[in-house]
């Protein structure tokens, strides 16, 4: 029944439009329905496709801009890694250095520590200590250097085994300055090597040690 009553209410609706005045060919109608496909088509494009085509630029765009930070984020990754593991290969050797650092926090305590470690290697060696000065501290970046001028005798080979157990102790010990004084020989005599060898030599030296 309703679609009976829908249709009469169009039949009536399009008897009431008035008629076109004059008649139109067939020829004349093909061009008009032609113009107006154009029409609806370029309204169409204006208003449809038009606007899908420019949103679809404008993703291909983002999506291009995205990809290059991808590509940033992805080249500072691998920079991060190499990163790390060369801060990590670095606070290892810090660590390691700073076990070779002196005992005691503060330079006076550090100087004292210094002063052993030379006495045990000066023993060691076969060398005698004949006095001991602890010298001024001076800072070099986040260290501290604490240097002991030390007036040693013994033999030539005392010496040698002092400054190889200067070199090689466990501490980071640096041999700053070194002074030897040649024992005289008479005048009648000439040193053999066997006379150099058992001959007291008088040596003055500047060891260093650090802290933190």
């Amino acid at each position: 029944m309703k679609k009976v009553n829908k249709l009469v209410f169009l039949s009536s609706f399009f008897k009431r439009i008035p008629k076109i005045p004059f008649r139109v060919s067939k020829r004349e109608k093909t061009f008009i329905i032609g113009g107006a496909a154009v029409f609806f088509l370029i309204l169409a494009y204006h208003s449809v496709f038009n606007p899908i085509m420019d949103r679809e630029r404008n993703i291909r765009d983002e999506i291009a801009v995205k990809g290059k930070i991808l590509a940033r984020y992805q080249n500072v990754a691998k920079t991060k890694s190499q990163l790390e593991r060369t801060i990590n290969h670095l606070k290892l050797r810090l660590k390691n250095v700073e076990n070779k650092l002196l005992d005691g926090n503060n330079p006076s305590l550090a100087a004292a520590n210094l002063q052993e470690i030379i006495k045990q290697i000066s023993s060691r060696s076969g060398i005698s200590i004949t006095s001991v000065r602890v010298l001024s501290s001076s800072s070099i970046d986040m260290y501290t250097e604490i240097p002991v001028r030390v007036e040693t005798q013994g033999t030539i080979a005392g010496v040698k085994n002092l400054l190889y157990e200067i070199q090689n102790y466990p501490k980071l010990l640096v041999l700053k300055e070194m002074n030897i004084y040649v024992p005289r020989s008479p005048r009648s005599r000439r040193p053999t090597k066997t006379s150099q060898s058992t001959a007291n030599f008088r040596t003055g030296l500047v060891v260093m040690g650090f802290i933190k």
